[in-house]
C-alpha cells in the first residue's frame, strides 16, 4: 500500500485517526459467526411452513481494540435488534426475508459522540435464498439512510444468522465441517472473509419444557477489509477463532437460538499513518427466537 512521507504521528493525532476509522472497523468487526442457514438434511430441515414467519431477538458486541503508537483505545459497536422472518418456497430450497422491525446500534469511543442507527434508518428487506445445506444466496439487501450505515452488515448477517445442517442423521459426537466464505462490497469498503467451522452433536438438552438439539462449534477465521474513509486508504487483515453452540428444534424444524464468541487479531495499515497499528476484535453474538 502507498504510503506518504509523514512525520510520526502524535498519540492524540493518532487516535483521532483511529475513531474516523472505527465505522469501517464495525464493518469487518463482527466476523466469524455461527455459518449460514439450514436446508432439507434427513432430519435437520429447516421446515417452517411456506409463507409462515417467526420473530427473532439479535444481539452484538464488538470491542476494537487498536494500539496507537502504544497506548491502546477501545471502540465499541452494540446493536440489539428484533427481526420479522418471513420464509418461502425457492428454487434452490427457501427464500428468507429479513424484516427489522426495531433496531437500536450504536458506535462509541472516547474521544467523539456516539454514531447510531435505529430500525427507521432501514428501508426493505434483506433477502437470501438457501440451499438444502443452507448455503445463503444473497437476492437484495435493505436501502440504509444512516450515516452510520457501516453499524448494519447484511451480508454477514445473511451468512451467519442461521447454521448450516449436517446431510447425515445426528448422533452425540457426530461432527462435520463446511467452510462460509463470501466477499462483498459494505459501507465504506469490500470485506472478504472465510470460516473453516467444524460442528459437533452434543445431544439432546430441554428449555422452557421442549427439546432441543445442541450442537457446539468452533472455527478458524480471516478476514480482509479494505476501502477508505477520511480521505484515507486502509487495509485491515484479521484471524483468530471463534466458539459458540446452536441449539435446533427438530419437531418445528427451526432454529431455536444460537451464541458464537470470537477473538481476531491483525494489522490495520493507513496510507496516512507512518507504521501499522495491531488491534484486537472481540464479539459475541445471540440470536434467539422471540419468545423461546
Amino acid at each position: 500500500m502507498k504510503r506518504t512521507t509523514l512525520l510520526p504521528l502524535s498519540v492524540a493525532a493518532g487516535r483521532a485517526r483511529v475513531v474516523s476509522l472505527a465505522t469501517l472497523l464495525v464493518a469487518g468487526a463482527c466476523a466469524g459467526g455461527p455459518g449460514t442457514g439450514g436446508g432439507s438434511a434427513p432430519t435437520l430441515s429447516f421446515a417452517p411452513a411456506a409463507g409462515g414467519a417467526l420473530a427473532y431477538l439479535q444481539g452484538d458486541t464488538a470491542v476494537i481494540t487498536v494500539d496507537v503508537g502504544g497506548q491502546t483505545m477501545d471502540v465499541t459497536a452494540v446493536s440489539r435488534a428484533v427481526l420479522d422472518v418471513q420464509f418461502e418456497p425457492a428454487p434452490a430450497g427457501v427464500r428468507v426475508s429479513a424484516t427489522f422491525r426495531e433496531l437500536d446500534a450504536s458506535l462509541t469511543n472516547p474521544v467523539a459522540p456516539p454514531q447510531r442507527m435505529t430500525a427507521a434508518d432501514v428501508e426493505g428487506p434483506l433477502v437470501f435464498d438457501l440451499d438444502s445445506r443452507g448455503r445463503a444466496t444473497v437476492v437484495s439487501t435493505p436501502e440504509v439512510s444512516s450515516a452510520a450505515a457501516s453499524l448494519l452488515g447484511p451480508t454477514e448477517m445473511a451468512h451467519s444468522f442461521f447454521p448450516r445442517l449436517p446431510d447425515a442423521r445426528p448422533a452425540p459426537g457426530m461432527a462435520w465441517t463446511d467452510t462460509i466464505a463470501y466477499q462483498a462490497e459494505e459501507g465504506p469498503g469490500s470485506v472478504v472473509a472465510r470460516t473453516v467451522m467444524t460442528y459437533t452433536v452434543v445431544g439432546d438438552t430441554v428449555v422452557a419444557g421442549r427439546s432441543l438439539l445442541r450442537v457446539d462449534l468452533a472455527g478458524n477465521v480471516t478476514r480482509t477489509l479494505e476501502g477508505a474513509t477520511a480521505g484515507m486508504s486502509v487495509l485491515q487483515d484479521m484471524t483468530g477463532t471463534v466458539r459458540g453452540h446452536f441449539l435446533w428444534d427438530v419437531a418445528r424444524g427451526v432454529l431455536h437460538s444460537q451464541e458464537a464468541h470470537s477473538e481476531l487479531t491483525g494489522v490495520m495499515d493507513v496510507d496516512a499513518a507512518p507504521y501499522p497499528m495491531d488491534m484486537t476484535v472481540r464479539t459475541v453474538s445471540r440470536t434467539g427466537l422471540a419468545g423461546g
